[in-house]
């Protein structure tokens, strides 16, 4: 199995005493508290120096580093992800630091935030432009079938149904 970058950055940053305290904080191995910044996805993060190299810095992510400490080789599996139980990006405690498939974290989420999820998708996704749309209903209320619908504009003969009954591009 290929190791990732930040992967090999969170284990550099272990094997040189680096770790995640209770309260969230990356503790450099004289127990000093490290000073971490937020990137722009809104995950914190700390930089260290590659030995041997002063033109290089390793960035390790804090929640990865949490993980790694609680669950070891674990974080490894391309097949999981890490995740937070109180879904803050920026409580990095390792009790908050859990591993989910991405089918686990879907599930994890409440159900009005999966449905507007799911809607955004299905918006970028669509084929129809807003002048298709209006063109498919002004053919159907002249008594086009499904089936010419779905020929005409190259959908399935189910997307021109859930149209009409208002299930899809409402």
């Amino acid at each position: 199995m290929r190791q990732s970058k930040a992967i090999a950055n969170i284990v550099e940053a272990n094997r040189r005493g680096y770790w995640v305290g209770d309260d969230g904080e990356v503790h450099a191995p004289r127990g000093k508290i490290r000073r971490c910044n937020i990137d722009d996805a809104g995950f914190k993060r700390f930089s260290l120096w590659q030995r041997g190299d002063t033109r290089t810095r390793l960035c390790v992510y804090v929640h990865k580093l949490a993980a790694y400490q609680v669950y070891g080789d674990q974080i490894r599996n391309e097949q999981l992800r890490i995740t937070f139980r109180n879904r803050n990006r920026l409580d990095c405690r390792p009790s908050n630091v859990i591993l989910r498939t991405h089918s686990q974290i879907q599930r994890a989420l409440p159900q009005a935030e999966r449905i507007a999820f799911g809607m955004n998708a299905a918006r970028r996704l669509r084929k129809l432009t807003d002048a298709d749309l209006g063109e498919f209903r002004a053919m159907r209320l002249a008594g086009a079938t499904l089936r010419a619908l779905s020929d005409r504009f190259g959908i399935a003969v189910s997307t021109a149904s859930y149209i009409v009954n208002g299930l899809t591009y409402t």
